[in-house]
């Protein structure tokens, strides 16, 4: 993509974020957990349980529009893992997604500052 004569500040914000993400890995030596991949100013915050038998991620936005989905970049480890959101009765709700090796859309919408909660069993 080509981002020369955009001046919006989502933009500048989305690279940043790509390249924060990149430095990271490179200085670990390895892939972050989960990723928001293509929704500028949307982040997640990761958890592994203590026994590693899942991890949950919560995902949010601080963009003001709404997104009609979002694509996580997972780590090796989770790309096949199955998926359940936390629904409004504070029940986990499965998921349908679609894969595409380590990115996974999900077809829901992502609201400002309205996390989505995601559980990913292995």
């Amino acid at each position: 993509y080509d981002l020369r004569g955009n001046r919006s500040s989502s933009v500048f914000n989305y690279k940043k974020k790509e390249l924060i993400k990149q430095t990271i890995e490179w200085l670990g030596n390895t892939p972050l957990p989960i990723f928001v991949k293509d929704n500028p100013n949307a982040f997640c915050v990761v958890n592994e349980s203590i026994n590693g038998e899942y991890t949950v991620a919560t995902v949010v936005s601080m963009c003001a529009d709404t997104f009609d989905s979002y694509t996580l970049e997972v780590s090796p480890e989770l790309a096949e893992a199955k998926i359940e959101v936390l629904g409004n009765s504070g029940l986990w709700e499965k998921r349908e997604v679609i894969r595409d090796g380590r990115k996974i859309k999900f077809r829901d919408e992502l609201h400002y500052l309205s996390p989505v909660v995601l559980k990913f069993s292995k």
